[in-house]
């Protein structure tokens, strides 16, 4: 089991001509297979990416509504509310925004780690106690058995 994160999320949706962009998107699609949880926040976020890529003409409207639909069915939902208190200490801790901190608690809850391709969170996570819930996505050794 695996947590995964909206920037993890985002990278089976879009594509890139970019070959950094290109090789996460290609590692995002390897975790598909694993059993994948979130907070029930990742809807939000999700869906406000899938916005923000339909404003800028990067995919259409109809993709973004399919993306979001079928989101659930790829990633198993946990409530946000149980992991409040959890996430608000480690955002305090980490001084980092509470959103993030949300997909941490569940990693620590659950006993796993968050998948990420925040480069941004896990260097925030570094040289930390939470150093341990964490891996960038591009950092396949350390997650992928």
């Amino acid at each position: 089991m695996l947590i995964v994160d909206t920037s993890v999320a985002a990278r089976w949706v879009i594509g890139s001509d970019d070959p950094i962009l290109s090789n996460e998107v290609s590692i995002a699609l390897t975790l598909l297979p694993h059993r994948l949880v979130a907070p029930d926040l990742l809807m939000a976020e999700f869906a406000n990416v899938m916005w923000k890529k339909v404003r800028a003409q990067e995919i259409g409207s109809a993709q973004a509504r399919e993306a979001v639909a079928v989101l659930p069915d790829i990633v198993e939902l946990i409530p946000t509310a149980g992991l409040a208190d959890r996430a608000m200490d480690i955002s305090l801790r980490l001084d980092h925004p509470a959103y993030d901190c949300f997909f941490l608690a569940a990693a620590q809850m659950l006993e796993t780690i968050v998948i990420s391709a925040d480069r941004k969170l896990v260097r925030r996570c570094a040289d930390t106690a939470f150093s341990g819930l964490i891996a960038g996505l591009t950092d396949r050794p350390s997650w992928q058995a």
